[in-house]
């Protein structure tokens, strides 16, 4: 081989590295875009829950991938017929809960080959799954406070603070007295008052009127030290 040969060869080896490296940018770019998108969809639906919000999900992944993918959601299947240019099909799911598949378009001019990387398609398709699953318990519990008593106006005691917060993670009547160091009777008086400042008639309303009313997030710092005491119990 010539060293002219050479050069070319090495010319062109380079010329489709930066290609390729030009294209992965592209990509990625593009991954980092759509999951932008989808999230910002997924925010908007939880905060504006309603059965044709769900159904401009489908819209909104097929104008975020530029069609190159479509939800199909159960109970279409028999309704709506497949597109001919789907390459693949990726469940969309959350645990145990399976709400449909997402299909992936081939790549217009190579019918072997997908429209967007398999990679980023099943990670679509894992957002949507969260998505749609975490909307289904926005859509009850926002139902279940809409149906609530109008909390009454006033502020929860320091102690009525801790019994609310022990509630909403869970803890018994008896595991309340146990860890606050009362008797089962304080703490009944006292879940009483909460009732009565939410405006609800059990542990359960009172749980989500607190988390709507802002008086309780399992993620605020003022809970940590409560969590730390928690762990320390079990």
């Amino acid at each position: 081989m010539t060293t002219m040969q050479e050069q070319k060869m090495l010319l062109e080896q380079k010329e489709y590295l930066i290609k390729n490296s030009q294209q992965d940018d592209e990509d990625f770019c593009d991954a980092l875009s759509y999951i932008q998108q989808l999230l910002e969809v997924g925010q908007n639906l939880c905060e504006n829950i309603h059965h044709r919000n769900i159904k401009d999900l489908q819209n909104n992944i097929e104008k975020i991938t530029h069609a190159k993918a479509r939800i199909i959601f159960h109970g279409q299947q028999t309704k709506i017929q497949l597109p001919s240019n789907v390459y693949s099909s990726i469940p969309i799911r959350f645990g145990q809960f399976i709400y449909g598949m997402l299909c992936i378009s081939t790549k217009p001019g190579c019918p072997d080959e997908p429209a967007l990387p398999l990679s980023l398609a099943k990670t679509l398709a894992q957002l949507c799954g969260c998505l749609l699953h975490n909307c289904e318990h926005a859509a009850m519990l926002q139902g279940r406070y809409k149906r609530l008593e109008q909390p009454i106006y006033g502020s929860l005691t320091r102690r009525e603070n801790e019994v609310l917060t022990l509630l909403c993670r869970g803890y018994s009547q008896d595991q309340i007295a146990d860890t606050l160091n009362v008797t089962n009777a304080t703490v009944i008086k006292h879940k009483q008052k909460i009732y009565a400042l939410l405006g609800v008639h059990n542990e359960y309303d009172a749980v989500i009127a607190a988390y709507y009313s802002g008086l309780f997030s399992l993620v605020s710092n003022e809970d940590r030290p409560l969590l730390a005491e928690e762990d320390a119990r079990f």
